[in-house]
């Protein structure tokens, strides 16, 4: 309901909101982040050399309305950059980033990415995820949001499957789950993703 919503808001430069995922630059659709990290060397944020699905993720949530490319959810909305697959991080990396995305004003963390496992967890990433949902936010609560992930299973992805954070599944412009996305008891939303044809 994307246009109804636009009727109401396209979103407000006061909302930070995280794109913790490879990177995320200047792009002619969408507005400079305002702060960027890469926990694993200390950079700000910017993609790799093949990073592009952190942009992707970015330009669904705040691509610019103007007649260039695709039209994000909240395009005025205000974007922070985490590359958090420069190569070769620790769980504690992640945590990092978690917390600098907290203590940088995330209102909303926006996380495409996780382990192939629903048994798998990291006691100094969910502590970080469970500190940012109940202290980020001026005391609110970060809203963290998680894919389920793409295994075709019946369970949730960690850390998609912690409590403190939103799990999100797929489905089809048919309405119907897709095939493989994850879901099980922690799934908590599902929003569109694949055409079917």
């Amino acid at each position: 309901n994307a246009l109804e919503a636009w009727g109401i808001s396209l979103g407000s430069s006061s909302v930070r909101v995280a794109v913790i995922d490879d990177g995320v630059e200047a792009h002619e659709d969408m507005d400079t982040p305002i702060a960027g990290y890469t926990p694993v060397n200390g950079g700000n944020g910017t993609p790799n050399a093949s990073g592009n699905h952190g942009q992707a993720c970015a330009g669904i949530i705040a691509a610019n309305h103007n007649g260039i490319g695709v039209q994000g959810v909240a395009p005025n909305v205000t974007l922070l950059a985490v590359n958090i697959f420069q190569g070769g991080e620790s769980t504690q990396d992640l945590a990092n980033a978690i917390t600098w995305s907290k203590n940088n004003g995330a209102d909303v963390m926006s996380n495409s990415w996780g382990y192939t496992s629903c048994t798998f967890s990291a006691t100094n990433l969910t502590n970080a995820l469970n500190d940012a949902n109940s202290t980020g936010r001026g005391g609110l609560g970060c809203v963290i949001i998680f894919a389920s992930g793409n295994g075709y299973k019946t369970c949730v992805d960690y850390p998609a499957y912690v409590p403190s954070v939103v799990a999100v599944g797929a489905f089809g412009n048919d309405g119907i789950k897709s095939s493989y996305s994850n879901a099980g008891s922690a799934l908590d939303i599902s929003a569109p993703s694949n055409d079917i044809s």
